[in-house]
């Protein structure tokens, strides 16, 4: 069966880049794969002379993306499978995201948004744990531990934690990409893109609700680590590059087959 490895770091420390140089890095042959690579097929790159106008287009713009056949028209029946194996989860998550999402740190009601991430994750993850034959650790961007973030509120406490972390399947291991607060806050401030995550809020809350997201975080996988799931932090102050070297360096030890 897969070993669900989740990369996890809060919204602005880098884990989008990262996991983009993780996808340009992976080989078929590897013990591991990105989470589309494990799911999807790569579709095949166009022959010259499309190869080198895109090659020329790609100096202009500020990344590139892989194409995976059937990526942009996947099903979603398997949420239902998830719900079927994980009833007591779900039902708890549901229940948290009405109690925290409604009225969250913007004062607007986030809850179709929280809900349909938290159903978008349930959905690959069911996909990955429905491959038995494949014994690779399948590195997951957006695992349920991340969704901690969306769940994130002002009364969102340890106790509330517990409560969602209770019934949830844990991954076999965590990737924790760390910053120092200072720094992430620095590089929040710094994007162009406003995240999804911190639309319509002042700067000042996007400080505080990014400090207890951490605290959230560092909570959740000493909570994991007493459930069995081994946890590696990366410090991801460095060029994504060497913060991608230390990353493949755990997934070829981890993805080795039983």
């Amino acid at each position: 069966m897969a070993k669900i490895v989740e990369l996890l770091a809060p919204s602005g420390a880098g884990k989008s880049t990262l996991y983009r140089h993780l996808q340009k890095r992976w080989e078929p042959a590897f013990s591991w794969a990105v989470y589309h690579d494990f799911r999807y097929e790569r579709k095949p790159r166009k022959r010259f002379p499309s190869d080198y106008i895109r090659a020329i287009s790609k100096r202009f713009e500020k990344r590139e993306e892989i194409e995976y056949k059937g990526a942009k028209v996947s099903k979603f029946p398997k949420e239902r499978e998830f719900y079927r194996a994980h009833p007591e989860f779900v039902n708890r998550a549901l229940d948290l995201i009405h109690e925290h999402n409604r009225n969250g740190y913007s004062g607007v009601d986030n809850r179709f948004h929280s809900i349909f991430f938290l159903m978008e994750t349930a959905e690959q993850l069911q996909a990955v744990l429905e491959e038995p034959e494949d014994p690779r650790a399948c590195l997951m961007d957006e695992g349920l531990l991340s969704r901690v973030m969306h769940l994130n509120s002002p009364r969102f406490d340890e106790e509330a934690l517990d409560r969602y972390m209770e019934h949830m399947p844990m991954p076999d291991a965590v990737i924790y990409l760390h910053l120092p607060p200072d720094e992430l806050i620095r590089r929040i401030r710094s994007r162009e893109r406003v995240a999804t995550l911190h639309q319509g809020l002042e700067a000042d809350t996007i400080e505080e609700s990014t400090r207890r997201s951490m605290q959230l975080m560092e909570s959740a996988i000493r909570k994991a680590e007493g459930c069995g799931s081994g946890i590696y932090r990366v410090e991801g102050s460095g060029a994504p590059e060497k913060v991608a070297d230390k990353v493949v360096e755990i997934l070829e030890t981890y993805g080795e087959p039983y």
